[in-house]
C-alpha cells in the first residue's frame, strides 16, 4: 500500500470513483463493492463472525466467482468502465486527483484555488 506522501494515480482514481461516482455504477457493481468492503472488515475482525452472519451473500460462492481475479482487479475494472463518463476534479497546479468533486485545495501540493485563496467565502470586509 502506498504511503500518503507517495501519489499513486491508479489508487487516487480508484478511491475517487468509488467514493464519488457510484451513481455511474450498476447495482451489481455497487453490491460487489460492498462485498469487498465487508470481506476486508471481516479479515480484520479478529475472529468476530457477526459480519459473515449478517451479510452471508457477501461470502457466497457466487461472490467468490465474481471476485476470482481478486478484489483489486474488480475495482479497477469498474473504474476503467466508469472513468470516461465522469469528470475528475484535479489540481490545476500539479494535475493530481483532489479529494472530492468540489475540493479547491490540493492536499498533495498545497495549491489553493478557492475564491481569493482565502476560503470559500473570499476576503472578509472589515466592520465599519
Amino acid at each position: 500500500m502506498a504511503k500518503f506522501s507517495e501519489y499513486d494515480e491508479r489508487l487516487a482514481l480508484r478511491s475517487y470513483v468509488w467514493q464519488h461516482c457510484t451513481d455511474q455504477m450498476t447495482e451489481e457493481e455497487r453490491r460487489v463493492g460492498q462485498a469487498i468492503s465487508l470481506r476486508g472488515k471481516l479479515a480484520h475482525s479478529h475472529g468476530d463472525t457477526y459480519i459473515a452472519e449478517k451479510f452471508p451473500w457477501a461470502f457466497s460462492p457466487e461472490m467468490d466467482a465474481t471476485l476470482k481475479e481478486g478484489p483489486e482487479a474488480y475495482l479497477d475494472g469498474v473504474v476503467a468502465r466508469v472513468l470516461p463518463s465522469v469528470e475528475i476534479n484535479r489540481c490545476p497546479a500539479c494535475d493530481r486527483v483532489v479529494r472530492t468533486p468540489v475540493a479547491r485545495l490540493c492536499l498533495w501540493c498545497g495549491h489553493d484555488w478557492r475564491a481569493g485563496g482565502l476560503g470559500a467565502a473570499g476576503p472578509q470586509e472589515d466592520a465599519p
